[in-house]
């Protein structure tokens, strides 16, 4: 489903019923959201399961973790604005095509690199 996020939101949402049907047969009442591209599509998913199921969403958590741990070690910056840097193996034209949709790309930098020393 993570390569769907990159579709048209019609096939999206097409996409997110497909998936959702044996989960529904299933009578799940809980759905974690386990790969970094699904919080892009919560409000997808969370419309298609309803309110019979709670959409747990881990990022948040995970951000909370971070930032937690970056103020226990003292490298919590609060008086600076940040700045995010995307690093990539390949296509970094795609990249930035992908990241233009989920964030403000104008304001991030990009750099193509090699895991290969």
């Amino acid at each position: 489903l993570k390569d769907i996020v990159e579709v048209k939101r019609n096939d999206l949402i097409e996409a997110v019923a497909e998936y959702a049907a044996p989960l529904k047969e299933a009578g799940i009442d809980a759905l974690i959201l386990s790969c970094t591209h699904y919080p892009f599509i919560k409000d997808v998913v969370e419309a298609e399961f309803g309110e019979v199921v709670t959409v747990i969403d881990p990022a948040e958590a995970t951000a909370k973790l971070s930032k937690d741990s970056l103020e226990a070690n003292g490298l919590l910056n609060n008086e600076e604005q940040g700045s995010v840097k995307i690093c990539c193996t390949a296509d970094l034209e795609r990249v930035k095509r992908l990241a233009a949709r989920m964030l403000p790309a104008e304001a991030c930098q990009f750099q193509e690199i090699s895991l290969i020393p």
